[in-house]
């Protein structure tokens, strides 16, 4: 990880943590067959079409898929679907199964995990309760905002309508999929390693994003409502920092 990452427009790039190099069979057709079992149930549950439809015209938007150019390029296509946390009812997510097994191949095992980066839940709660002022934030849409290196998107494809189409084709997505057993790994090694580059001209932020944040939530206590602004301050250019809330 510290030796492949880089920043390309000003965001945080890696390639997928592969054990060894990855020979993997043509997916397609069984993507295929889960992206109809998935209309079925979008068809059954106006919720989930919308959610979905939503989820993957943003993603597509904003650059952060785009359709297949090479299709005679050998990639792997990840199946993805809706999910919903009993913690947060009504609310869907589209998770992309990583697991999902073709030929007795899932990505997810062919990826190390990496260590463990997360601060201690307690003692983050233990710390937020030190002084007067409190500081929360959520980084907005953070898994998205950690890119995967360009040889290495194709192993990222799947299925989706071409443009005012009912014709299906092949996409890629240029970020860690949240489905991905080192995405955890990934995702907070960024993080830090944003802070450290920035560690020269935002000293108390450095320190904030380091020790006081569980995966993207951030919180802390400080004396004084001054230093709770001071805290708050990092790079506008850093677009992970400009969109926390």
């Amino acid at each position: 990880m510290e030796t492949s990452i880089k920043q390309v427009d000003s965001l945080y790039t890696k390639p997928l943590s592969f054990k060894t190099a990855p020979t993997l069979p043509n997916s397609c057709d069984y993507a295929l067959r889960r992206f109809k079992g998935l209309n079925l149930r979008l068809n059954n549950s106006s919720a989930l079409k919308r959610k979905c439809f939503e989820f993957i015209q943003y993603i597509i938007s904003k650059g952060e898929a785009k359709p297949v150019q090479d299709l005679n390029e050998l990639g792997w296509y990840v199946p993805y679907n809706g999910g919903t946390c009993p913690l947060k009812p009504g609310k869907l997510r589209i998770v992309f199964d990583c697991s999902a097994t073709f030929s007795d191949h899932p990505l997810n095992r062919l990826l190390l995990q990496g260590p463990d980066l997360n601060n201690s839940l307690t003692g983050l709660l233990c710390q937020f309760r030190k002084d007067k002022v409190a500081v929360t934030c959520d980084i907005k849409k953070m898994f998205h905002q950690f890119r995967v290196d360009q040889p290495n998107r194709k192993y990222h494809r799947f299925l989706w309508y071409k443009p005012n189409s009912s014709d299906i084709i092949d996409y890629k997505i240029n970020f860690h999929l949240f489905g991905a057993v080192p995405y955890p790994s990934c995702a907070n090694f960024g993080l830090k390693k944003l802070a450290e580059d920035n560690k020269n001209d935002f000293p108390q932020s450095t320190k904030f994003v380091q020790q006081s944040f569980y995966v993207d939530d951030g919180l802390i206590s400080v004396p004084t409502a001054e230093d709770a602004v001071t805290v708050r301050l990092m790079p506008k250019t850093k677009k992970w920092w400009h969109r926390a809330t």
